[in-house]
């Protein structure tokens, strides 16, 4: 994004609330390699970090067993794990077990103003060569990655996703028991098979449509582009679909 530009190796980008609400980051389990680079390299607006970049005074965040394994992270103010506005890292919800590599260049176009994410005290982040990364004894000795459901890893790589079939696109979602959902055209539309009542909420947690014994098919539209979250309940059956509007 521009202005400021901000590019994340996880989330470039997190709100502190919309209307009063405020979501929850919880951010586990995960590493990021590669390089993330922001256009803006001259104003302090220019951020980059590993995990999530500018958290604009949102406290609602947990990071626990993340790594930044980056070759490099770019930009006017660089940072392994976060960059800035928000809380510091003792006021997020959770802040433990951080590891990166060693030899990781961090740059500050103004090093009196480096964002909250250099103000993590010595000894919070933990520094070992690349190659630790790719042992397994470091993930079973020091983490507690799950290698029989979630991950699998061959010595000398880095640890990859078991997939037992191929990642599917959030479009379109399956009819679910009590009510047949769709999106066409950046309209919801969603048929109940029962009565049932229905929630939707936005990424952030924001409630933007509610229902109660509904028996009849309806659309809701006017609705921005993005991820949403529908809960439907009938006397027996509770369903909870995601669904993208594009």
């Amino acid at each position: 994004m521009n202005n400021p530009s901000v590019a994340g190796g996880i989330a470039a980008f997190s709100h502190k609330n919309i209307e009063g609400n405020a979501g929850k980051i919880d951010i586990r389990r995960c590493y990021v390699t590669g390089s993330i680079i922001s256009e803006e390299n001259e104003q302090t607006a220019g951020n980059a970090a590993g995990i999530l970049t500018f958290y604009d005074g949102h406290s609602f965040i947990k990071m626990e067993e993340c790594i930044v394994l980056c070759d490099t992270i770019g930009a006017a103010t660089s940072n392994l794990f976060f960059s800035r506005r928000g809380p510091t890292y003792d006021q997020f919800e959770l802040f433990r077990k951080v590891y990166a590599r060693t030899g990781i260049e961090l740059y500050y176009v103004k090093p009196s103003d480096p964002g909250r994410g250099a103000q993590i005290p010595d000894g919070v982040i933990q520094y070992s060569p690349l190659e630790t990364y790719k042992t397994k004894k470091f993930y079973t000795d020091s983490l507690t990655w799950d290698f029989e459901n979630v991950w699998t890893m061959e010595e000398g790589t880095l640890p990859v996703l078991k997939r037992t079939n191929p990642p599917t696109q959030i479009v379109v979602p399956n009819a679910s028991k009590n009510c047949k959902i769709s999106v066409k055209a950046g309209v919801l539309a969603i048929e109940p098979c029962t009565t049932i009542s229905v929630h939707v909420f936005d990424i952030t947690g924001s409630q933007v449509y509610a229902a109660e014994n509904l028996g009849s098919k309806i659309h809701i539209d006017n609705m921005p582009e993005g991820i949403y979250i529908v809960k439907t309940q009938s006397e027996h059956v509770k369903n909870v679909e995601k669904v993208l509007l594009r």
